[in-house]
């Protein structure tokens, strides 16, 4: 676990958990249930500096590569309110990061979040293989304009790169 971005103060989390729920009701039920009650005392004992994100999601594109080889990138994003042409530029980038397997997977629009400032989005994305973030990283010219991106429609962002556990 490491991280890169632009807020100051911010701890790399050691664990970062998502779940999805098959209906809307989903989450409220497992708060509900008493066996929930009992384990989350449990949870609550053992750590500390829990940050919870609620939110909808969307599927952007996905891959069939190996999940095993794949390298995970969650990114936190504060957005300016200057967005017109935004999109375009994600487009242009796009096309920059394909040579390296890199997909947006799914798109988190926050709706809530306890421990910490609501960001506007997370955004999780994966490499097809380690190495392809590496060879991503030396290209100079994919990375300004990842910077450029940045710099242009962010206030704040944070890149959290992970490690898949089952």
């Amino acid at each position: 676990m490491g991280q890169k971005g632009n807020i100051s103060g911010f701890e790399a989390p050691n664990r970062i958990v998502v779940v999805k729920w098959d209906s809307e009701t989903g989450h409220q039920h497992v708060m509900d249930n008493p066996k929930y009650k009992d384990i989350s005392k449990l949870l609550k004992a053992s750590t500390s500096n829990i940050r919870v994100v609620k939110g909808t999601s969307e599927m952007f594109q996905s891959s069939k590569s190996d999940e095993d080889g794949r390298m995970y990138l969650i990114k936190m994003s504060y957005y300016k309110s200057n967005i017109q042409g935004r999109l375009d530029m994600l487009g242009d980038i796009g096309t920059k990061l394909a040579p390296y397997g890199f997909y947006t997977e799914r798109m988190i629009m926050v709706n809530e979040s306890i421990g910490f400032e609501k960001p506007d989005e997370f955004t999780i994305h994966f490499h097809d293989f380690v190495s392809q973030n590496v060879k991503l990283q030396n290209d100079a010219i994919a990375m300004k304009a990842i910077g450029e991106y940045n710099e242009k429609y962010l206030t704040q962002f944070v890149y959290l790169p992970l490690k898949l556990r089952r």
